[in-house]
């Protein structure tokens, strides 16, 4: 029993030890992988790094992985070397591999930054065709050009047969078609933003207003920059 144990430890240590060669062996791509792969440490907000997806959290750990052993593998194999004798011991002294490291670090940093700004607007796209929108979405922005499609039918009716200053201001009608009124202290002391698009009755709302400011004795000045 204990010499199966052995052999497994044996052939255990072998293979690590092949995987730490392999590893001395390999810094320049290595570093190339590091350079690809660490801007998606950097380019998450220190806020949303908690909530990041898995895979993203994954990719961040291989990429602390690939600095490890390759920009900085020189240090790393001479700290490993002092408890494995199959590694160069003297390899922290070696100029051009350091030079090697952080060129090919540098490089796949750009070439990771040309990829993103390249790929960015495809991605973008794909990730639109692959939502679904439902009906039942809420606090979504919507377009200005669709508004007229979520409004109800326009109707027709005059305004003088709703006016009552003992009831309020007169606003407009509802979905029912029952007038709206609020208070004219409301009236005095608020602001009335019309917005809409091209021909949605924003005039129209405008004079209805100012016809029952006029009733109430307020000083009415309309100013048109558009002469409209």
């Amino acid at each position: 029993m204990n010499s199966h144990l052995m052999q497994k430890l044996n052939a255990f240590a072998d293979a690590f030890s092949f995987f730490l060669i392999w590893l001395q062996n390999s810094p320049v791509i290595l570093s190339l992988l590091a350079g690809l792969t660490l801007p998606f440490i950097f380019h998450l907000p220190r806020e949303e790094r908690k909530n990041a997806p898995f895979w993203l959290k994954s990719v961040a750990c291989v990429s602390i992985f690939f600095f490890i052993f390759g920009t900085i593998s020189p240090l790393t194999i001479q700290g490993l070397s002092y408890f494995f004798k199959s590694l160069d011991n003297n390899i922290l002294f070696r100029v051009p591999l350091w030079i090697m490291t952080i060129t090919f670090t540098a490089a796949g940093l750009m070439l990771h930054i040309a990829a993103r700004r390249l790929l960015a607007g495809e991605i973008d796209n794909l990730k639109h065709r692959m939502i679904k929108k439902s009906k039942l979405e809420r606090n979504t922005r919507t377009d200005v050009r669709k508004v007229k499609e979520l409004l109800p039918a326009p109707i027709e009716y005059d305004p003088l047969d709703y006016i009552d200053l003992k009831k309020g201001v007169f606003t407009g009608l509802n979905k029912d078609d029952q007038p709206q009124y609020i208070t004219i202290k409301e009236f005095k002391t608020q602001h009335a933003a019309i917005i809409g698009t091209t021909g949605s009755g924003k005039g129209v709302t405008a004079t209805i207003l100012l016809y029952q400011a006029i009733l109430l004795g307020e000083a009415v000045f309309i100013e048109d920059p558009k002469d409209d």
